[in-house]
């Protein structure tokens, strides 16, 4: 299995197959062992709702057993899912727990990699102090280790160098990227790391003004970087080329690249917190212009940018100055559109601005806390009718309404009885249900069907589908903690419909408040 799983011809598709029969098998056999493995591999494949739920199937037995590699391999791939997602901080904390399994199953191989990911990792924060560290250990761990893997010693190499820029040991840097060149040099399978080096190496004599030599290096790297999509470092050759231009005077060609930069982030949407300086001086570039239109284009970039980094609790204090921190952004971007709404009385209007926001905010404030009342009580009421109300209500077939539809009675009766097993089966989670097709399955007509369900329901045919489907979305969540931690996507999905947008509106509709809202609130009530 663990052949066939990571052979590299082996599709995702396939892979996924592969880690389906495993894990069956071993379910059947009832091996604690292999079902943990077939939870491993199905956490490496499978899609990030689904994965979720198999890493912590996949922690939860592992923590059951003295297997210690076992819970190491478990945290190893839920650090990574939270590493890909660029929450790094989480990332971290998970792959220190990782390294104390690793370190008590005396996994050379594995601790060895874990410090690899810890150093990276700290490098991301900005903590690189201990990146350095990290990385040191991670190499002496390395030495130990039985198969000589060239590649990977000059992987740490070059994670090193970017601590030691970051700590200002710029000789060091030069040590490491002169080995780094020669090893790699002229050799096809380390072309990437050769230019790795080569654009360190550019970055560092750009810290030692040595400014031509670094516009080579750098400019050397752009075409292979280019060519492999590197986006990630390709921001990095862009941002210090232009660093470098400016020192030398060279402005215009400083600007190209910074825009260049620009542009990778709106591709990404995401910059290395080291280059974050793109912005601060696309601001600069065009205050000096006074070109109020670029100003606030590039103030608004630096600002999204900030958040991005701010939401995925990154440090950021080494690479803000004091004139480019958030609170200094929105005043002068408030400053720039006065300016361009009325280019008159300036500080006047700068006033006015300053008092509109502070009251716009107290404004903002008071209604989100009489917001969250009028939720909170709406959470709470839907909660208590859903507890006084079964799930699907059998539709009175009485003779009472009858007399208003003008159809055949026998056609009524045999309709509302079909209706009353279509709701009790849940079959409106399907879908593809439409008038016209449950009509033809109830062999009558789609006319007869609207009639019926607009008097006995008093609603159109879509509203009655829906609301079924909202009633058994919401049943689920109560009732179903695992349900609870699937996306929107995939509660839409579960529940019937083609697509989220329907699906909220719908909720919305029904109970007043936002599927989101329900249920976070829903995971907190159960919580306590």
């Amino acid at each position: 299995m663990h052949k066939h799983f990571f052979a590299p011809q082996t599709s995702d598709v396939e892979a996924s197959l592969y880690a389906d029969a495993y894990l069956k098998k071993a379910k059947q056999r009832n091996d604690s062992k292999k079902i943990i493995n077939g939870y491993y591999y199905k956490g490496l494949i499978d899609s990030d709702s689904l994965k979720i739920q198999y890493i912590d199937s996949l922690i939860q037995l592992s923590a059951k057993r003295t297997d210690h590699y076992l819970m190491e391999n478990a945290l190893v791939i839920k650090a990574g899912n939270f590493y890909n997602s660029r929450s790094y901080k989480k990332a971290l904390n998970i792959y220190l727990k990782a390294q104390k399994y690793a370190k008590k199953s005396n996994n050379k191989h594995a601790l060895f990699n874990i410090e690899y990911n810890i150093g990276i990792i700290y490098n991301l924060i900005e903590d690189y102090e201990n990146g350095l560290n990290t990385f040191k250990e991670s190499l002496k761990n390395f030495e130990t280790l039985e198969f000589e893997d060239q590649w990977k010693r000059l992987q740490i190499t070059s994670s090193m160098i970017v601590s030691y820029r970051q700590l200002g040991k710029y000789d060091s840097i030069t040590h490491y990227t002169t080995e780094g060149i020669k090893q790699t040099h002229k050799q096809p399978k380390y072309k990437y790391l050769y230019n790795l080096f080569v654009l360190n190496e550019g970055i560092n004599l750009y810290f030692k003004k040595k400014y031509s030599d670094a516009i080579d290096s750098i400019q050397k790297t752009v075409p292979y970087l280019k060519s492999k999509k590197d986006d990630s470092k390709l921001t990095f050759a862009y941002f210090y080329l232009a660093k470098t231009y400016l020192a030398t005077q060279r402005t215009e060609e400083a600007i190209d690249y910074l825009k260049k930069a620009d542009t990778i982030f709106l591709k990404i949407n995401y910059l290395f917190p080291e280059t974050r300086a793109t912005y601060e001086l696309l601001i600069d570039h065009y205050k000096k212009k006074k070109d109020l239109k670029k100003q606030l284009t590039y103030i608004d970039r630096l600002l999204r940018l900030d958040s991005i980094i701010h939401d995925k609790e990154m440090y950021l204090a080494k690479h803000i100055s004091e004139g480019y921190n958030t609170p200094r952004l929105i005043a002068a971007k408030q400053e720039i559109i006065h300016s361009l709404q009325k280019k008159e009385n300036f500080y006047v209007v700068s006033i006015i601005g300053a008092i509109l926001l502070i009251l716009l905010i107290g404004g903002f404030l008071i209604y989100q806390y009489i917001q969250r009342n009028v939720y909170k009580k709406r959470f709470e009421q839907l909660l208590k009718d859903q507890e006084n109300t079964k799930q699907h209500t059998i539709i009175d077939v009485s003779d009472r309404k009858k007399s208003e539809l003008n159809i055949p009675e026998d056609i009524v009766t045999s309709v509302l009885k079909n209706l009353n097993d279509f709701k009790q089966k849940d079959e409106f989670l399907s879908s593809n249900v439409t008038l016209q097709k449950l009509a033809k399955r109830f062999k009558t007509n789609h006319t007869y069907l609207s009639k019926i369900i607009n008097v006995y329901e008093d609603k159109s045919f879509n509203q009655f589908i829906n609301e079924l489907r909202i009633t058994y979305a919401i049943e689920r969540l109560q009732t179903d903690a695992t349900f609870r931690k699937y996306t929107i996507d995939a509660i839409a999905e579960e529940s019937g419909f083609s697509n989220t947008r329907t699906f909220s509106r719908a909720f919305q509709r029904k109970t007043n408040l936002n599927p989101s809202y329900f249920i976070k609130n829903l995971k907190a009530s159960h919580s306590v």
